[in-house]
């Protein structure tokens, strides 16, 4: 009786058998697995976030920049008897320069948006004649300050495009075509800008799989045409 007694306690304290061991391991083993998978996931999806937040924010930060300056895009003043220029220098799709009165009681500074291995650069060049009337241009002009507004901007689309005039027919305005070598906007084509589109594809992040993000907006010149009083005697 206590032979019997003995054995049927000492089953019961047997403990965990190997195979018992094994099977705990190899779910415990899975269950740290799949959390790890997890917590990559999660630090891989947040990191890419982040970056898109980044790039969109540079870019909505650099067209806002870029939108003040070309509202103040206007027709210098010709002198009398001359030929007036247009409020526009020049037009890529990388590169918009134009006259604007950037400065109150200013003469109409040089101002540039170019694109350059990837960096939106902002040149301002201030005129040194007195007077919002100066003179017909070539003005003088003194040293420029340039900084910059995006870095890994995508040019593979372009980032300026202009427009005519809006019309009742076609609000957005007739697209103007770029022409030439490098292409560009005419001369005849530069006095027609009345509207300009942005398109910023940014790319900041080295992670590849985080591709550009892009914000995009149309600025009206609403000087651009507005005529301006022509001026008695000759150039500066």
């Amino acid at each position: 009786m206590s032979r019997l007694r003995s054995r049927a306690v000492y089953g019961a304290d047997a403990g965990t058998s190997l195979a018992e061991l094994l099977v705990s391991m190899l779910v415990f083993s899975i269950i740290g697995t799949i959390a790890t998978v997890s917590v990559i996931f999660t630090l891989r999806t947040s990191r890419a976030t982040g970056a898109r937040v980044t790039n969109l924010s540079g870019a909505q930060v650099a067209l806002d920049a870029m939108s003040k300056l070309i509202q103040t895009a206007a027709q210098p003043p010709a002198v009398k008897g001359a030929t007036p220029v247009t409020a526009v220098i020049a037009a890529t799709a990388t590169d918009f320069k134009f006259y604007g009165y950037n400065a109150p009681g200013a003469p109409p500074a040089q101002i540039e948006f170019k694109v350059v291995n990837g960096k939106l650069l902002e040149t301002v060049t201030p005129a040194t004649n007195s007077g919002p009337n100066a003179c017909l241009p070539p003005y003088t002009y003194g040293a420029s300050t340039t900084r910059t507004l995006a870095t890994g901007v995508n040019t593979s689309h372009p980032v300026f495009t202009y427009f005519s005039q809006p019309t009742a027919a076609n609000l957005s305005g007739a697209p103007l075509s770029l022409i030439g070598s490098p292409p560009a906007l005419s001369a005849v084509d530069r006095g027609g800008v009345e509207l300009v589109g942005m398109t910023l594809s940014v790319g900041q992040s080295s992670n590849p799989k985080v591709a550009p993000t892009g914000a995009s907006i149309t600025v009206s010149l609403p000087n651009h045409l507005v005529a301006t009083p022509s001026l008695p005697g000759a150039a500066c």
